[in-house]
């Protein structure tokens, strides 16, 4: 690796130490003032920088075992954010009192990633019925990939899947394109959602929470696909034994690492700040008690 690539690996540890430093201690204070169930989730929630990270230095260490580790931080990423979902209903105590204040409300149906679609829609309000097909298009955020995953690996057995080369001829393409469609479904659904909610969580800080979760799945998926097939293809430095992919791998995760450390600095802080004057677990009661 020489001079570089062990001062490479040495930062990225470092990095990497930093980031479960942060986590720890945003674990410990959060602890102080959530009620069990929202810091049960919200820890699970904001654990993605630790394990993410740590997915991104073993591939750095490990090159052979990237695929391991690549897979173990896209899936967890998606499933960080179905856990703001959950997290969001455990704001309001129960998921029965959270569809009980969404039902009758207007549906902001004009947002990201259908945007240029959505103009022409008419007017909607939420129902029973569209509230459970909102969650059903959330929780495949996360179940697709794990199809998609498992349909890539008996691909590339058969050898019709190779990674970063797109062909009619190749599954790449393919699974690109289903991945890409679960993405904007699955986005465009937790928009609607935390914009409904948002008005009634005054001071939970709910776009801020999504955003940093959205903009770390959305970072990693653009590194891993640019970076793969610079490298597959050839167009990066080959440096014997370094290869063309593997220099693009070292570029990729280092990249993710560090900005890995920048939003989980940012969502420690996001996180970790509270409706003003209020404990949550009281608020959550609250909540709960007014609807029922």
């Amino acid at each position: 690796m020489g001079r570089l690539g062990t001062f490479l690996v040495v930062i990225s540890g470092v990095i990497t130490i930093i980031i479960g430093l942060i986590f720890i201690e945003g674990t410990v204070r959060l602890y102080r003032s959530w009620p069990l169930k929202s810091y049960c989730i919200a820890v699970a929630t904001i654990a993605v920088f630790p394990i993410a990270s740590l997915c991104f230095l073993l591939s750095i260490l490990m090159p052979r075992a990237h695929d391991v580790n690549t897979t173990t931080a896209t899936l967890y990423q998606p499933l960080s954010l179905v856990l703001f979902y959950k997290l969001v209903i455990s704001y309001f105590g129960r998921e029965e009192a959270l569809k009980q204040t969404l039902d009758g409300q207007l549906m902001p149906l004009k947002g990201p990633p259908f945007y240029a679609l959505c103009i022409c829609l008419p007017t909607t309000y939420m129902n029973t019925k569209l509230y459970y097909l909102m969650k059903a298009c959330i929780y495949q955020l996360f179940m697709a990939p794990c199809f998609l995953y498992f349909a890539m690996g008996v691909a590339s057995k058969t050898g019709v899947y190779v990674a970063g080369q797109f062909s009619f001829e190749n599954a790449a393409i393919y699974i690109l394109v289903l991945g890409g469609l679960s993405f904007c479904i699955g986005i465009y659904s937790l928009e609607i959602y935390y914009k409904m909610t948002q008005t009634l969580l005054p001071g939970f800080y709910i776009r801020s929470k999504y955003y940093i979760l959205q903009m770390y799945f959305v970072i990693t998926r653009f590194h891993v696909l640019i970076f793969d097939a610079l490298g597959t293809n050839g167009y990066l430095p080959c440096r014997p034994p370094i290869s063309s992919f593997v220099y693009g791998l070292y570029l990729r995760n280092s990249l993710l690492l560090f900005e890995s450390l920048l939003l989980a600095l940012l969502a420690r802080y996001i996180f970790l700040r509270l409706a003003p004057n209020r404990r949550l677990d009281n608020y959550c009661e609250s909540m709960a008690d007014s609807i029922t």
